[in-house]
């Protein structure tokens, strides 16, 4: 695949990239990109105690900066990214930012999803060790879900558990941690496009694991995934079918 650029001008685009033995050995590269950062994501970054999350928010920020590069090569002129106690990053400069965005990370993979359409949740599962599913599912699903995982042999049950899980995250994380509408609890189930929802889901495997996204509109095309590899130092472009899911009650 060749290397990604703004022409399609695509409403919403997944980034992402592997960041080998994260937080295993010291990365002068990352070091050095913290002062690039903004006064706010610096203030966040002296408050963080482990090597790894220092790596982990620094992988992630400098992720998000080469993806708007590419998505919106004139993001800089409104406003650099601003990191406020108790939010989200987004971005911070006068008047309406024109893209939303959202960070993720599992394991030694980090990611970003960014959105001209209004506010994006994203949401990657990474699976790396045994975690009790059913008892994760039992406390934080729906009791429908619950029983639907139960009847699931494991490599089943984990396939189900992590897509609903990824999708529940995004859809808090694009309502900025607001409990509405039931939270973690709200029933998901697959669906067809639906019209005149607050939120559309959709759920895609990624790699070795899960993700997903939520966002105001609904989604007319593929998500346009794309990997940066660290080695090679470009972008690689790929297309991820995604399954959309909604509340029971609203589908027809």
């Amino acid at each position: 695949m060749s290397n990604s650029n703004n022409s399609d001008k695509a409403p919403v685009s997944l980034w992402w990239t592997r960041v080998p033995d994260l937080g295993a050995t010291p990365s002068h590269s990352l070091d050095d990109f913290a002062n690039e950062l903004s006064e706010s994501e610096q203030e966040r970054l002296r408050g963080m105690r482990s090597r790894r999350r220092r790596q982990v928010y620094l992988s992630g920020h400098r992720l998000l900066r080469r993806a708007l590069d590419q998505f919106e090569p004139a993001w800089r002129a409104n406003g650099d990214i601003e990191h406020m106690e108790g939010r989200p990053p987004q971005f911070g400069g006068n008047g309406e930012a024109p893209l939303a965005f959202n960070i993720s990370h599992s394991g030694n993979t980090v990611g970003c999803a960014i959105s001209r359409t209004g506010p994006v949740g994203f949401d990657l599962e990474i699976p790396t060790r045994p975690r009790q599913l059913l008892e994760l599912a039992r406390e934080y699903f729906a009791p429908a879900e619950y029983q639907r995982l139960r009847g699931l042999d494991p490599p089943a049950l984990a396939e189900h558990f992590y897509q609903l899980w990824t999708l529940k995250e995004s859809r808090l994380k694009a309502r900025c941690g607001e409990l509405l509408d039931g939270g973690m609890r709200q029933e998901l189930v697959p669906a067809t496009a639906v019209g005149g929802l607050a939120w559309y889901s959709y759920g895609f495997c990624f790699q070795e694991g899960f993700g997903a996204l939520t966002v105001p509109e609904p989604l007319s095309e593929p998500i346009g995934s794309h990997q940066w590899l660290q080695t090679e130092g470009r972008w690689r472009a790929q297309s991820l079918p995604t399954s959309f899911f909604a509340p029971p009650d609203l589908v027809s």
